[in-house]
């Protein structure tokens, strides 16, 4: 019988209950019962179930386990109501994607004008997750593809704990025919160690790439809470840059 988003969320919302009830035996009982080594399809759920892994393991290290939960249990609140059919009994479904925030020795990020842009709109690379891949894989994948940046010319600084989930103004259609409601966007930090002639352009993608530093990404991040999302996966992976 195949698992429901709905059922998912009342087995998380029993983990939460019991984790802070001091019973955590409970909790990986259920877990581990429920979760442990399934294939769970809904993107919101899993990423949910990634921090509950390290909140029931004993060898986490992210984070404190409290400060972990809380934001575990806000995020699953969240995502209860998102995730649930609406009125009319359509499911929310979230596209799984990256975002990769990439910076150069002289602490400037890197932006793309996509061709769908007007010159004047900017954003972080990145792209849809493909079937098979790993959100790591995908990340390499969009900036060798719109970029011509290689792994090699890359050192990964970090990954958002929680990923970003916005909503489309109007529905997307995927190939395989799903409509998506919003994307599910996670963040990859990355030191820029290769030479600049690296960067070869997907032309028929991105128009223009340009180095911004921090404090200027005001003028080219134009779009509906963009600057202000970009911002706090910035400060999150790199907290040096104020």
């Amino acid at each position: 019988m195949k698992t429901t988003e709905e059922e998912y969320l009342k087995h998380i919302e029993g983990i939460i209950f019991l984790y802070k009830n001091e019973n955590k035996k409970g909790a990986q009982k259920i877990y581990k019962d429920f979760f442990e080594g399934k294939d769970i399809e809904f993107p919101a759920i899993f990423s949910l179930m990634l921090n509950l892994e390290y909140i029931l393991d004993d060898n986490y290290t992210l984070m404190s386990k409290d400060n972990l939960m809380e934001e575990v249990t806000e995020e699953y609140l969240k995502r209860k109501k998102q995730l649930l059919p609406d009125e009319g009994g359509h499911v929310n479904m979230y596209r799984k994607g990256i975002s990769a925030l990439i910076i150069n020795k002289n602490k400037e990020f890197l932006l793309v004008n996509l061709k769908s842009f007007e010159d004047k709109y900017f954003a972080i690379p990145g792209g849809g997750v493909e079937e098979g891949e790993t959100l790591e894989e995908a990340t390499y994948r969009e900036i060798r593809e719109e970029l011509g940046i290689t792994e090699n010319s890359l050192e990964l600084i970090g990954k958002s704990k929680i990923p970003l989930i916005f909503k489309f103004k109007t529905i997307k259609m995927t190939r395989d025919g799903l409509e998506y409601v919003g994307s599910e966007r996670n963040f990859f930090g990355f030191n820029f160690i290769g030479n600049e002639d690296e960067i070869k352009l997907q032309e028929s993608e991105v128009k223009a790439y340009k180095w911004v530093p921090f404090t200027d990404l005001n003028k080219y991040l134009l779009f509906d809470n963009q600057l202000e999302d970009t911002t706090e996966k910035i400060l999150e992976i790199f907290p040096f840059i104020k």
